[in-house]
């Protein structure tokens, strides 16, 4: 059941006399949108036909609100994890913003892939790097639809990421047992104090170069 009702005017080709176009916007108690398409003619339905003038508020087409991004993106986020709930996923959806425009989508896939880091952050910046050919996501934003765990933030961080926003908090995962608050506060301990044991173990030298010092006397590839 839509939480409100915003009713705009708009123009058609032939005039205001004639038929004009009437857009509903039904805003639900998420704050995401649906839009419906309405032909109203005035000479033959008022305004008060269709619902009580104090209850609604007529926009010139100028002025029309619109949506925005962050709601927008949130929203496709929210869409995209219901969508999965009906594949038998978990309830994860994520989008990757850069510019104004969403690069990419994802979902929680663990249920079908057996692999553990399938989040739906994770595979949104799997599918992100792909489309822009590049695993540097500086300046992107994503927007995931619950808070993101541990380790799709250090992803994104790695990747450049500049924002994240989220819907859901861990507060509202807890009840059924979606909150990844605990390994956040399991993280913040020391390594020794871990629930996870934590070893550096270095080996002998072996006379060889240090991996590392390899890796920094490749051949610098061509920029793009």
């Amino acid at each position: 059941r839509p939480h409100g009702l915003i009713f705009v005017l708009g123009q058609t080709a032939t005039g205001l006399d004639k038929v004009p176009t009437c857009w509903v916007r039904a805003h639900s108690t998420s704050g995401c949108e649906t839009r419906h398409d309405l032909t109203v003619s005035m000479g033959m339905m008022t305004w008060e036909h269709i619902i009580p003038r104090r209850a609604f508020t007529l926009f010139n087409r100028s002025r029309e609100h619109v949506m925005s991004d962050d709601t927008k993106f949130l929203c496709e986020a929210v869409a995209l994890a219901r969508g999965n709930i009906v594949k038998g996923g978990r309830p994860f959806g994520a989008v990757v913003v850069r510019d104004g425009a969403a690069i990419a989508t994802g979902v929680n896939e663990t249920h079908t892939t057996n692999d553990p880091t399938a989040h739906a952050e994770l595979n949104a910046l799997r599918a992100a790097g792909r489309a822009i050919g590049s695993p540097d996501l500086r300046g992107c934003t994503v927007y995931a639809s619950g808070h993101p765990c541990p380790m799709c933030l250090a992803a994104m961080r790695l990747a450049g990421v500049a924002r994240v926003a989220y819907v859901y908090s861990n507060e509202d995962g807890a009840p059924f047992g979606l909150s990844t608050a605990a390994a956040y506060e399991d993280l913040r301990k020391p390594f020794a104090a871990q629930s996870m044991r934590i070893d550096h173990t270095p080996l002998p030298a072996d006379g060889r170069a240090h991996p590392y010092a390899e890796w920094a006397k490749r051949p610098t590839p061509p920029s793009r």
